[in-house]
């Protein structure tokens, strides 16, 4: 009797370590990227851009990994590293129905965004307790871009309104 309960007893506390480890996952629907993973952890990526402290980074192959959330394809993926690890990643939506899915997913997982305008420009913003998530559609030249950022890479005093302006 009392192996057994000594044997139930591992046996549980292992499911319970495998479950607050999944539970603890950095992952965002539709973005299961390895946040906070060296550069080494991505041999297929190349830089092209350098802004501060970022190194941006791109797949000189989109197709390899341009399936995105919601369905959404891009042939324009850029990476952020900050400290060599992946902190930010930003996609070019081609279309406006390309937009409105990311939208409607987005609202799907974090509810409805902090919305504004910038002139032209409809901007709409999440924020978890591991992202900062925006999306902004310039109605003037139609250009439309998402940009995750992995807040704690971000550091304190980071800022998502310059940080994604600089941003390829």
């Amino acid at each position: 009797m009392k192996r057994f309960l000594l044997t139930t007893f591992f046996i549980l506390f292992s499911f319970s370590l495998i479950f607050t480890a999944w539970a603890g996952e950095t992952k965002l629907d539709g973005h299961n990227l390895s946040w906070g993973k060296d550069i080494t952890a991505f041999p297929n990526l190349v830089p092209y851009k350098t802004a501060g402290d970022i190194q941006y980074y791109q797949n000189p192959a989109p197709s390899a990994d341009c399936d995105l959330t919601a369905g959404v394809k891009s042939s324009s993926v850029a990476y952020g590293f900050k400290n060599g690890k992946l902190y930010a990643r930003f996609v070019k939506l081609e279309t406006v129905a390309d937009f409105k899915k990311m939208h409607d997913h987005m609202v799907k997982y974090f509810g409805d965004p902090k919305e504004k305008m910038d002139g032209k420009t409809h901007v709409d913003r999440w924020e978890t307790d591991t992202f900062k998530i925006k999306l902004k559609f310039n109605k003037v030249n139609m250009s439309m871009k998402m940009g995750t950022y992995y807040l704690p890479l971000a550091g304190k005093g980071f800022d998502l309104d310059k940080s994604f302006d600089s941003t390829p």
